[in-house]
């Protein structure tokens, strides 16, 4: 079994509320043919990153979304408007996302 060192940016990938497909591969590895290795300082150094700016950042994500897609289809209403369900959809399931992660 190989041992991995991570570091914060891993934690931050794998806890944000849309996390990184690479960090969650490397967590399903783990117990396979690795073995993950966290640090105890990195802990509390990803929650407070996690807390102060990435959970805000990626919550922020649904509200600009929402005013591009609304810029958008202002200036091209004919090319965009198919589109608008998917959209609409897409952006609510983000904003269930970060409702729970700000939880």
């Amino acid at each position: 079994m190989i041992l991995v060192y991570v570091e914060t940016n891993f934690l931050i990938d794998l806890l944000r509320p849309i996390p990184t497909r690479e960090a969650q591969r490397l967590h399903r590895r783990n117990g396979v043919d690795v073995r993950v290795m966290i640090p105890w300082c990195r802990l509390k150094e990803a929650e407070r990153t996690l807390n102060d700016t990435i959970i805000k950042d990626d919550a922020g994500f649904a509200d600009k979304a929402e005013a591009l897609w609304g810029r958008l289809a202002q200036s091209d209403l004919a090319k965009w408007i198919p589109h608008g369900r998917s959209v609409q959809l897409f952006l609510k399931e983000v904003e269930e996302i970060h409702a729970a992660s700000l939880a």
